[in-house]
């Protein structure tokens, strides 16, 4: 007991010393701050000579007091710290929105974002929301636009299925800093009756709602735009009549209705709004063109075919229907009968042929002449006795020197007169064949044509000059051989694309692809293995036109020595 006394004692005096110490280095510390009110302790604080020890409770307690105001003073330190480090706010998203002509927000457009000039490359798409608002993430769309320069322009569209109701060019920055609004045009509706006659139409059938816009050729700056009919959109019909939404007003818009015995295409009209919300209607009478059944018989055995499908390609007068080659196809029901109509979009008046094409599970052709029937209503064309398959051409394919070429192609068309020129490519009147081990071919097809034209081809090796024949003729083709072009390019940008293409064929089945190369950094350019003949050399960016060479000359197992491709100047 008596020795555990001294301990406590001492034990408590070096903790009033402690106590004393402190109080001692904080009046020094506020001294030397010229804190006046910090440096006077409270008297309830203050410590005097005579005081006694503090005892084990005040000590904790005051401990405690000062842990506590430590960590108010650390709290406010690192607040003032982190309100020092604030970064300014990064948007992550940014905005367009579509308003109509009344300032009411536009729901489920199409907004785009792409290249302003040329109007070509890759797109940013997104939907309005019910508040008319796009929300595009600015990450992802600087990431999809990453190889274009901080002020590239940009177009700002908002759109409704093929239409383009509004747009605005700005850079990237400018729409990351503040929202790009867009304000549709007034908008209407469009409603279509269709009608045999005086009866409803109450069979099914795909409407198309047709515009005209306007086309300008890349290559024909001069040339005045030439107007062309697209496609606005369609929806199939069940009662006759169609409705079609928001379009916009002052639109020239026309109607092509696709029904079991044809197609009928109405002229194109102006579409004027007088009132807001009007609706234009177009009554369409499927009667008021020519109306034909036919049946095809089958070359094999003499019966109406009753499967499959037959393609009908009209010509008149260098016009062909809708489409060019095959312009309807129709299928062929379980007694034989097939239905169509003339095209809506070929006079009446001017002469017409019709050539069939059987698809399927027999192949066979036929052509009909068709000059009598132009009165509407309905015409019987009878049973149609198709063509089969049967040899159209053979012989061999040499190459530059002679040899025999295997595994070459040979391609076949039927001529036809300059009236009955087809305005596309390609068709099922395009007959091939590929040659044997000794070079020798036979061309084989379903057609009444009797004069053709063949070209054979095998890539590396060349082409042989188109060669018009008779039916049944034995032909030899000779492959011209190849040779190579070089050049330079003056002011084009960087990682423009040279184009070399054969220029010797005049009808679009012949043409083969053309050959492609990058321009290095200085410019220049060489390609190989060119089909030689006559050649167009074309620089493109992003498929703009900077620059085009004619009537280049490729001579076989040589390279083309025009002078113009030497310094190739960007127009």
């Amino acid at each position: 007991m008596n020795r555990r006394i001294p301990v406590v004692l001492a034990t408590a005096g070096v903790l009033a010393l402690a106590v004393a110490l402190r109080w001692l280095a904080v009046d020094s510390a506020a001294s030397a701050s010229g804190d006046e009110s910090a440096a006077a302790a409270p008297a309830s604080l203050a410590t005097p000579a005579n005081a006694p020890a503090p005892t084990t409770d005040e000590i904790a307690e005051s401990a405690s007091r000062r842990d506590e105001v430590a960590a108010d003073a650390s709290a406010v330190d690192v607040q003032q710290g982190a309100a020092s480090r604030v970064k300014p706010e990064v948007r992550e998203t940014f905005e367009i929105h579509v308003t109509d002509a009344n300032g009411d927000p536009a729901e489920g457009i199409l907004t785009r974002i792409f290249f302003a000039d040329p109007e070509t490359g890759r797109v940013a798409r997104m939907l309005t929301n019910a508040s008319g608002v796009a929300s595009y993430d600015v990450e992802w769309t600087k990431l999809l636009f990453r190889d274009r320069p901080a002020d590239q322009r940009y177009r700002v569209t908002a759109d409704l299925e093929y239409s383009r109701l509004a747009s605005v060019e700005r850079t990237l920055p400018e729409m990351i800093a503040e929202p790009t609004l867009l304000v549709l045009p007034p908008l209407g509706a469009v409603k279509v009756v269709l009608r045999r006659g005086a009866t409803p139409f109450d069979g099914k059938a795909k409407v198309k709602l047709l515009r005209v816009e306007e086309v300008v050729d890349p290559k024909k700056k001069d040339a005045p735009p030439q107007q062309r009919t697209a496609l606005e959109r369609d929806v199939v019909t069940h009662d006759g009549s169609a409705v079609f939404e928001r379009v916009a007003a002052g639109m020239r818009v026309g109607v092509e209705v696709d029904h079991p015995d044809g197609v009928f295409e109405t002229p194109l009209s102006d579409f004027v709004m007088s009132l807001p919300n009007a609706t234009l209607e177009i009554a369409v009478d499927l009667t008021a063109v020519p109306n034909f059944t036919m049946r095809a018989i089958s070359p094999s055995t003499g019966k109406p075919l009753v499967a499959g499908y037959l393609g009908l390609e009209w010509t008149a007068g260098g016009r062909v229907g809708s489409s060019g080659g095959v312009d309807l196809v129709r299928r062929v029901d379980s007694t034989g009968l097939v239905h169509f109509s003339w095209p809506s979009n070929l006079a009446l008046e001017r002469p017409a042929a019709l050539h069939i094409i059987a698809i399927g599970p027999e192949a066979g052709a036929a052509d009909v002449d068709v000059t009598r029937f132009v009165a509407p209503g309905e015409h019987d064309l009878g049973d149609v006795r198709l063509v089969g398959v049967s040899p159209i051409a053979s012989g061999r394919v040499l190459d530059a020197e002679g040899k025999p070429v295997v595994d070459a192609f040979v391609i076949c068309v039927p001529e036809k007169s300059p009236d009955d020129v087809r305005r596309n490519a390609g068709s099922i009147n395009r007959f091939l064949a590929g040659t044997e081990d000794d070079g020798t071919f036979t061309v084989e097809g379903s057609t009444t044509a009797k004069r053709f034209r063949i070209v054979a081809f095998l890539r590396w090796r060349g082409h042989s000059s188109p060669l018009a024949f008779e039916r049944g003729e034995n032909l030899t083709l000779q492959l011209r051989g190849v040779g190579s072009c070089a050049g330079a390019v003056r002011g084009a940008p960087a990682d423009s694309l040279v184009a070399i293409e054969s220029t010797d064929f005049d009808t679009a089945e012949f043409a083969g692809s053309p050959e492609t190369s990058r321009l290095d950094g200085n410019g220049r350019f060489a390609i190989g293995n060119i089909d030689a003949g006559t050649v167009r050399v074309t620089i493109k960016k992003n498929e703009v036109v900077l620059a085009t060479l004619e009537d280049v000359v490729v001579p076989p197992g040589g390279a083309a020595g025009d002078p113009r491709l030497a310094a190739i100047e960007i127009r």
